[in-house]
């Protein structure tokens, strides 16, 4: 089923669905959906916007790139290339982090919500 999205920003850029609206919902918090915005942008370096697919507790994340290297090692041999080649890879390597640790920052949000469910039903027994 398709996802509505709260973020129109977003929406414009992203068709979301799944078969689990709840879970799509709690997958996509604003950190993420951001992140995400952030990598498909033009300053981003990529070509096109980043796909995201979630099964059970895997998430695969495709960056396309057409006809390019990702994270290609800049030329030392052009000095004033060299600067702005260091840079783009730079900002490649820091937007992949960035969505790494929002991926991150769901599994530890998720985590915590479980075992502090799982206090609760221990103290409660």
């Amino acid at each position: 089923q398709h996802v509505a999205l709260e973020d129109p920003r977003f929406a414009q850029v992203y068709d979301v669905w799944s078969t689990d609206q709840i879970a799509a919902r709690a997958l996509l918090t604003p950190a993420f959906m951001e992140r995400l915005l952030a990598l498909s942008g033009p300053a981003a370096n990529i070509d096109g916007r980043p796909r995201v697919v979630a099964r059970d507790n895997r998430m695969t994340l495709v960056i396309p790139r057409y006809g390019r290297d990702h994270f290609l090692a800049p030329s030392f041999r052009k000095a004033a290339d060299s600067r702005a080649s260091v840079v783009a890879l730079y900002d490649q390597i820091a937007g992949v982090l960035a969505v790494a640790d929002a991926v991150i920052d769901l599994d530890q949000a998720a985590r915590s919500v479980a075992a502090e469910s799982a206090f609760r039903r221990s103290t409660s027994a």
